[in-house]
């Protein structure tokens, strides 16, 4: 974008939500920094830079325009390891020495925005790539998954029955057999933004699902659309990388169901409002999920017992490892509960029954919304 086509009331918007983030991330990491003048710049290579003299930040409004909003903030996180440098550890150590990588892992700067200059572009196509690799479609695991989940929308209710019990003791046998390699077991961070500025008491049942069933944690959090100047909820999934692939699936694979179940459906209720609608939600996903509890708690067999209980010291190290993950990421994570709904008996006994039916159908290779890359949270809310 040139930068004559960003409006000046838009980089002003900009000015004050950095502001924001500064005081932001200062409280979520437990620093004390002065609040530094900002200003945008009109560079097309220099992204971003720190002055000590002028105690000023200075970001590329170039930048910010073509760049996801959690980008800006991991250059924006650059600079302000600069400022924590000079100003809690007198600039000891200047430049991108061991002090200020140091700095970086205070703030939570993702390692590939650790660099100097214009590295910082090459940083994030670096860390995309990995990010692709480390979803690779070709992973065995996820091959076996994506034929059962094929099989699971079979028209043959037995076959499409034993397929997604198959896919749950496939994804509980690897989750136990992986964590006696937990430290070579990479984990993943990944954010959906919901697009929205509210979140539906819906959308934060499909979260709840998730926690329970995927091996996931679920965060809701917020990100900012720069474009639109508005501060969207966004859901984070944080967890193995295969847990997170399966959860994300699932996550698109109920809101499109949700919204297609209640078009075939809305005329029976008509006249009955939100009410009605936000009841039917509420009953499939509680059926989907009964679904999913019954194959969760099918009684092991005395092989599957025996490897359990083997196994139950590494996975304690596992949940240990994805706890210190999510902590580093989320540094003041606190939990919010939200009052019970009301609902409307018959859209929400109907739904139930219709929930029971649902099977995760459709393969992980279809998934067409992309997590967005290297994500920043803002202050999150655990489910």
């Amino acid at each position: 974008m040139p930068p004559s086509a960003i409006r000046p009331e838009l980089e002003q918007a900009w000015l004050i939500q950095l502001a924001h983030e500064h005081a932001r991330i200062c409280h979520e990491r437990r620093v004390k920094l002065r609040p530094p003048v900002l200003r945008l710049s009109k560079s097309a290579g220099r992204l971003g830079t720190w002055s000590g003299e002028k105690r000023e930040i200075c970001l590329s409004s170039v930048f910010i325009a073509e760049n996801e909003w959690p980008v800006v903030l991991q250059v924006f996180k650059h600079e302000m390891a600069h400022q924590l440098c000079e100003e809690l550890w007198q600039g000891t150590q200047a430049g991108h020495g061991e002090h200020f990588r140091r700095a970086c892992r205070i703030l939570g700067v993702d390692p590939a925005f650790q660099k100097a200059g214009v590295d910082l572009v090459g940083g994030l196509q670096e860390a995309l790539a990995q990010e692709s690799l480390h979803n690779n479609p070709q992973d065995r695991l996820h091959q076996r998954i994506r034929k059962l989940l094929a099989l699971a929308g079979s028209d043959n209710e037995h076959e499409a029955g034993l397929a997604l019990a198959r896919a749950s003791a496939l994804l509980a046998r690897h989750r136990l057999d992986a964590v006696t390699l937990s430290e070579q077991t990479s984990l993943s961070h990944e954010s959906i933004n919901t697009g929205r500025q509210r979140m539906p008491r819906y959308r934060s049942a499909i979260c709840s699902l998730l926690l329970e069933h995927f091996a996931v944690r679920v965060i809701i959090a917020h990100t900012y659309d720069q474009h639109r100047n508005l501060v969207l909820k966004t859901v984070e999934l944080l967890g193995r990388s295969e847990d997170v692939a399966i959860a994300r699936h699932c996550y698109h694979f109920l809101e499109e169901r949700l919204q297609a179940l209640w078009r075939a459906h809305s005329l029976c209720y008509r006249g009955q409002g939100q009410r009605a609608k936000n009841s039917y939600f509420l009953g499939l996903i509680a059926g989907f999920g009964e679904t999913l509890a019954r194959e969760k708690h099918k009684e092991p067999t005395k092989a599957d017992a025996a490897h359990v209980t083997g196994q139950s010291t590494a996975l304690m190290r596992s949940e240990e490892r994805l706890n210190s993950f999510v902590t580093e990421r989320f540094p003041r994570l606190r939990s919010r509960r939200r009052p019970g709904a009301k609902l409307a008996g018959a859209p929400y006994s109907a739904a139930l029954q219709e929930g029971r039916k649902l099977r995760l159908s459709t393969p992980l290779a279809d998934c067409s919304t992309a997590p967005a890359a290297l994500p920043s949270p803002g202050d999150g809310a655990g489910v």
